[in-house]
């Protein structure tokens, strides 16, 4: 399967190619951009489909961490060495949400952490 840094690297020489840079995303171009051509209108409606599909791959791998999983794992000596003594509640909230949605982040608080210990 080709990644979406892949498919990204892709569009951008693509655009070169056909001088169409700076292009902005590929659906915002096919959908407002009337200054292209018939062929490369249709180049990126292949390259979307291709790129949706990327994305499916790429998100599914992700694995989304339970609240109750990431409370036992982000505990407050955790949050407190990463945000020092800091009574800023958003930053914590903002760790927290990060690491939920990331999951190599996650980890990598951890490892971090736990190698400081």
């Amino acid at each position: 399967m080709i990644s979406t840094d892949k498919l990204t690297e892709m569009y951008n020489k693509w655009g070169d190619e056909q001088k169409l840079q700076p292009l902005g995303c590929a659906l915002e171009e096919f959908m407002g951009n009337d200054k292209i051509s018939e062929t490369n209108r249709n180049w990126l409606k292949r390259f979307i489909d291709v790129w949706e599909y990327a994305q499916k791959k790429e998100d599914s791998k992700i694995e989304k961490v339970t609240d109750e999983k990431l409370n036992k794992l982000l505990t407050e000596e955790v949050l407190d060495y990463w945000l020092g003594d800091a009574t800023n509640k958003q930053a914590r909230i903002n760790l927290f949400c990060e690491c939920k949605y990331d999951s190599e982040l996650l980890e990598s608080v951890l490892d971090h952490w736990r190698s400081a210990e």
